[in-house]
């Protein structure tokens, strides 16, 4: 990940109540057993957090299958279609 992105989230995430500001919208029962065990009995925002590591392990396919189902579905942008484009703007922020 480009530093500067990394800079502007670090200084956003500590400006900004974000466990305050996120909502946790699944079913349980619809993410693997070895994955709610994990899930704290916290917050939503630091349910995301442990899912998105969860799923870390899935994002190294080069068409990038796991990326577009965070972004469409559990992000909600619809709009981020998949193309040459778009899988370039990807392979630019993906840490590894």
């Amino acid at each position: 990940m480009n530093d500067k992105l990394k800079t502007m989230i670090q200084v956003y995430a500590h400006t900004h109540q974000l466990d305050e500001r996120f909502s946790w919208d699944f079913a349980l029962d619809s993410l693997p057993s070895t994955v709610v065990r994990l899930l704290p009995n916290s917050n939503a925002f630091q349910k995301n957090v442990v899912l998105k590591n969860c799923l870390r392990r899935h994002l190294k396919c080069s068409d990038y299958p796991m990326e577009y189902w965070i972004i469409q579905t559990w992000g909600g942008i619809q709009r981020f279609k998949k193309n040459e484009k778009m899988i370039k703007e990807l392979r630019n922020y993906m840490i590894d």
